[in-house]
């Protein structure tokens, strides 16, 4: 940012070559524009782009609790900045245009307050969750158990809780639409204000189903349940004093939802998600199949072919192949199959027409494929190597080789 003090310049708001000027505080101001993104929609940049949806819709189903979460955000940031700042990194979950337009949210991992106030820490225990606060021994939460029989107990036991303090439980379960199978996200709030003169029901404000306690007797710890429901779940200290709020560090803590973060974590969801939103601008050089299955491919490195033309590099073309004599050829893969599926296949090219040769079991000798010239061939010459498809295990992979226009029209002399 720098000052203008250019007569001609004042009180204007414009483009100017490089810089924008615009007014502030009185006075007139420019600052550098960005440099402009001559591809902005490269793979990374699509990559970073699609964990912005799920974020966005975790932070929207949350929202309404979090006016108070970032203790230490700067003052001219907000809240849902706050969140994502800490979040996007780490980030890991790809939705597609259409799940996250319909508000599609997979609950993970992500940090939802942050503060000075000592972080309530949860360990698995079993099947449940033990956490760091400790309970007076011998006091057991039952349905008739006051507010404020839990909060003296509390308070006496752990020195980083005081009077007025509030513990609140949020509880996220993941659900999926019936009817669309897009996955979103239910939201629901407890909290109790420390009392230590409080006659209610402290079951009235905590679900007592989920937050009970780890022994009453030998370790008696707050502890939380384990539902079997699929989701999360975060426990947040806050102290409000001078008219500012303090929280404590928390992130979700997941529960039962493996298989849906799985699920939107994978590489097969990164590609979704990216053409959801359209084609990349940059080529993808991979060797997916045609429904876009994630495989390794077979790479062939040096391929020969029986006669006096030597050895090719993939990619590059084969010479007229002029073989009068010879009834097969051989293709040495650097990674050949031990055994070949149904559709295994080499494709020649000759005067502009494709021809198939199957490659069974008895065509894999001595880890090369030594393989037949195409039905009614009389020889080989003027044949070309299009295309190789290995099939293992149901899955194709295909090793291309280029092959220019000439090669169509009656092969290269």
């Amino acid at each position: 940012m720098a000052i203008v003090k250019n007569f001609w310049l004042k009180n204007q708001t414009k483009k100017l070559a490089g810089a924008v000027i615009y007014q502030a505080m009185g006075q007139t101001r420019s600052r550098e524009l960005a440099a402009e993104v001559s591809n902005p929609r490269t793979i990374d940049q699509m990559s970073q782009r699609v964990k912005w949806a799920n974020l966005v819709n975790f932070y929207r189903a949350n929202k309404s609790w979090m006016k108070f979460a970032f203790e230490t955000k700067p003052t001219n940031r907000t809240d849902y900045n706050q969140f994502m700042s800490l979040n996007v990194a780490n980030s890991r979950i790809y939705l597609a245009k259409g799940i996250a337009n319909q508000g599609g949210c997979v609950v993970d991992s992500y940090v939802m307050t942050q503060g000075s106030l000592a972080s309530i820490e949860c360990v698995k225990q079993g099947n449940n969750w033990e956490t760091n606060l400790f309970l007076t021994e011998g006091l057991e939460i039952v349905s008739t158990t006051t507010i404020a029989e839990v909060s003296q107990a509390l308070i006496q036991s752990n020195p980083a809780l005081r009077e007025g303090d509030q513990l609140s439980f949020i509880r996220l379960t993941q659900q999926t639409n019936a009817n669309t199978g897009v996955p979103f996200v239910v939201v629901r709030k407890y909290e109790v204000i420390l009392n230590s003169s409080d006659l209610r029901f402290w079951g009235d404000f905590m679900p007592l189903d989920y937050i009970t306690e780890s022994d009453p007797v030998d370790n008696n710890r707050i502890l939380v349940n384990n539902s079997g429901n699929a989701g999360g779940f975060l426990l947040i200290l806050s102290r409000t004093t001078g008219g500012k709020t303090y929280v404590s560090t928390q992130s979700v803590i997941v529960a039962n939802n493996e298989a849906t973060i799985e699920a939107y974590s994978s590489q097969n969801a990164l590609q979704a998600a990216i053409d959801s939103y359209g084609e990349s601008t940059e080529p993808f050089l991979t060797s997916t199949t045609a429904n876009q299955d994630s495989q390794a491919p077979v790479q062939p490195s040096i391929v020969s072919i029986a006669g006096d033309l030597g050895n090719a590099v993939p990619g590059q073309v084969f010479g007229p192949i002029n073989i009068d004599t010879a009834d097969e050829f051989i293709v040495t893969l650097s990674q050949t199959p031990t055994a070949a599926g149904a559709g295994s296949k080499v494709v020649l090219v000759k005067g502009g027409v494709e021809s198939e040769v199957t490659i069974t079991n008895a065509n894999i000798q001595d880890g090369k494929l030594v393989l037949p010239w195409p039905s009614g061939a009389v020889t080989g010459e003027g044949y070309y190597v299009a295309d190789i498809y290995a099939v293992a295990d149901d899955t194709t992979y295909r090793a291309p080789f280029l092959v220019p226009n000439a090669a169509y029209n009656g092969g290269l002399e």
